[in-house]
């Protein structure tokens, strides 16, 4: 009679395979790299929509194309090379820890709108020179 053959099963732990990856459409990407979301705009006219919780929880949407979702973000970082350039900054909760939003934006017509609930940590807004934020 052969020997009983007896499968003991077993788990492995692998390493770590996250790797940053841009999500590339309509005219644009955006990735995270740690606490940082980059959203690139390349388009000839470009409309970007940021929305954050108050949390560091972000939805990207640039050029009418579906929002993308990233979480712990403490820098958002916009650059548009576009002819026109629009971007909405909504926050929608009092931030709970400090935030930067840095707007690079390359064309001669840019507008700037941003929300900002009250009574939570500061938003730091920087951008290049010409470039106007106006409350919405």
């Amino acid at each position: 009679m052969p020997a009983r053959r007896t499968f003991v099963p077993q788990l492995e732990t692998l390493e770590d395979r996250c790797v940053p990856a841009p999500m590339v459409f309509n005219g644009g990407f955006a990735e995270q790299i740690g606490s940082t979301l980059t959203v690139n705009v390349t388009a000839p006219t470009n409309t970007v929509m940021i929305l954050e919780d108050g949390n560091g929880d972000v939805w990207a949407q640039w050029n009418a194309w579906l929002p993308n979702g990233f979480s712990g973000i403490t820098n958002i970082q916009v650059n548009a090379t576009g002819s026109s350039n629009t971007v909405f900054f909504y926050n929608l909760a009092p931030l709970a820890s400090p935030q930067q939003l840095t707007l690079n934006l390359m064309a001669a017509a840019n507008s700037v709108f941003a929300h900002v609930a009250p009574g939570g940590a500061p938003l730091s807004i920087q951008a290049n020179p010409g470039v106007v934020v106006q409350p919405f």
